[in-house]
């Protein structure tokens, strides 16, 4: 989950709008964790400069369903649940966002799960002689498929020895 948090220098709310993702964070009962983006950077993506300050975006998103239009840079305001205005979303509101995203990538990951599953038990249950490898996952800095296509013999035990190990995905390949 990628969560950001988009603002201008001067913004009188950026302080509420910490303070929101913090609690939203917590009733989620995930650690707090995002990025914060200055609308002014003239390196900021086109794609986000049509937001308001503050913003709180997750996986792409903003909280509230909005969608940025033109480049103008300005206050935003929001509504509460109560109908009150106000110059952060509500935590209720980051909490569902949160809530959401974990959910699709908890769906995602069985899926990818469920497929590594199969397709064990289908060389298993058909005796195949198919080569295959174990990928590290998630591993930024190695790319076993490379390193089996380069030649290179690399065992599952080298990479749990030489990796941090917060998880082990098979991946079948097929040489024929």
């Amino acid at each position: 989950m990628k969560v950001e948090l988009l603002y201008f220098k001067g913004c009188p709310n950026i302080s509420m709008a910490r303070k929101n993702l913090n609690e939203a964070f917590a009733k989620a009962d995930i650690p707090a964790q995002w990025d914060e983006i200055d609308l002014n950077d003239p390196n900021m993506p086109k794609e986000l400069k049509g937001y308001g300050s503050p913003t709180i975006l997750i996986d792409g998103k903003d909280v509230t369903g909005i969608v940025a239009e033109g480049e103008s840079l300005s206050c935003r305001t929001y509504y509460t649940a109560k109908g009150e205005i106000t110059g952060a979303p509500d935590a209720e509101i980051i909490v569902k966002a949160i809530l959401e995203s974990a959910q699709k990538g908890q769906k995602a990951q069985k899926g990818k799960t469920l497929f590594s599953i199969i397709i064990a038990l289908f060389l298993v249950f058909t005796a195949a002689s198919i080569p295959f490898a174990a990928i590290y996952y998630p591993a930024p800095s190695f790319d076993l498929k490379e390193a089996v296509e380069n030649g290179e013999n690399i065992s599952l035990d080298k990479i749990l020895k030489d990796k941090d190990t917060k998880g082990v995905m098979l991946y079948f390949m097929t040489t024929w």
